[in-house]
């Protein structure tokens, strides 16, 4: 408890701490740096913004936990942007989808090591309508998904029902099983 005592009387300013952008547009290392980022999508650059986490030799974030944005949410600036960029892992055709939680996800696999932890809690038609089939084909193939757990309900003011992501990449290539906890 000292340590949590340490940590709670700590003179930390929480306004250091805050990036503002949007996470969706902009680049993840520097290889990306010569992308045409339009300025009027507020581009989050998370090279610059966390260079300890992706200019590592093992790049990425260890964890990444989330509730995403979801819908049809995007201004046209951002959907040609992300067309051209990570659209196609799950945006196009009829198995494809614009809704921002579906991107959130493709942005995550890009931002999280490989031997990383993903959890995102998202609206449950992710796991069964068929705009989210190139979703579910990337949870499985890029992230190993290896856990659902069934929400429900969370949020009083929310009528969606939703499930939690489990995914680690590292467990692609052995992965035989999927938790499903309701």
């Amino acid at each position: 408890t000292s340590n949590l005592l340490d940590w709670a009387n700590a003179s930390v300013s929480f306004s250091d701490h805050i990036r503002q952008g949007n996470s969706l547009i902009g680049f993840v290392d520097t290889l990306d740096m010569e992308i045409d980022v339009p300025p009027e999508t507020s581009p989050f650059h998370w090279y610059l913004e966390f260079p300890d986490i992706m200019a590592r030799e093992e790049a990425g974030f260890d964890i990444i936990l989330g509730n995403p944005p979801y819908g049809n949410i995007l201004s046209s600036a951002e959907r040609d942007w992300l067309s051209k960029e990570y659209g196609k892992y799950v945006a196009s055709g009829r198995d494809g989808t614009w809704n921002a939680a579906a991107l959130f996800v493709v942005r995550a696999g890009q931002l999280l090591h490989n031997a990383g932890e993903l959890g995102f809690l998202v609206p449950n038609s992710i796991l069964r309508v068929r705009q989210f089939t190139k979703t579910r084909n990337y949870l499985m193939k890029k992230l190993g998904l290896w856990g659902i757990t069934d929400e429900g309900n969370p949020f009083s003011n929310v009528t969606l029902e939703m499930v939690t992501l489990h995914c680690n990449p590292s467990s692609v290539d052995t992965l035989n099983e999927l938790i499903v906890n309701s």
